[in-house]
């Protein structure tokens, strides 16, 4: 896939995602409003719906890490290889955040990537002779 088609699948699936999310809210105040109320349902559903992932991000935060071994550095230096390295590095013990961290780096690349007009280009050139 090129650089935007894959940016809109991910946009797609981020979109149904969150999609879901809300229904699942929805849901979730429609059988509580009976027992609750309107407004006592309403703030179950939004208590649940934050407190749940903020708990989870919390027990995750003050797990007791696993001892990590250090890795050989690695041959070649520069900006690639610091990326691949961190990269890898993240790949190990959290994989989801690596591939967004690749996704992100290879967003920021297509952004910055030298974009002049092929006449500015053809001027470069010719300046270097």
């Amino acid at each position: 896939m090129r650089g935007g088609s894959s940016a809109v699948v991910l946009l797609f699936g981020a979109c149904l995602i969150l999609t879901g999310l809300v229904f699942g809210g929805y849901a979730l105040l429609l059988a509580l409003t009976p027992s609750l109320g309107a407004i006592g349902a309403a703030a179950a559903t939004s208590g649940a719906m934050l407190f749940l992932p903020l708990a989870f991000l919390l027990w995750g935060a003050l797990r007791k890490p696993k001892p990590v071994e250090r890795a050989a550095p690695a041959a070649s230096f520069g900006p690639d290889a610091a990326t691949v390295a961190a990269l890898a590095r993240v790949a190990k013990d959290q994989p989801v955040l690596a591939v967004l961290g690749a996704g992100l780096i290879g967003a920021a690349g297509m952004f910055l990537r030298d974009r002049a007009a092929p006449s500015l280009q053809r001027r470069r050139e010719t300046a270097g002779r």
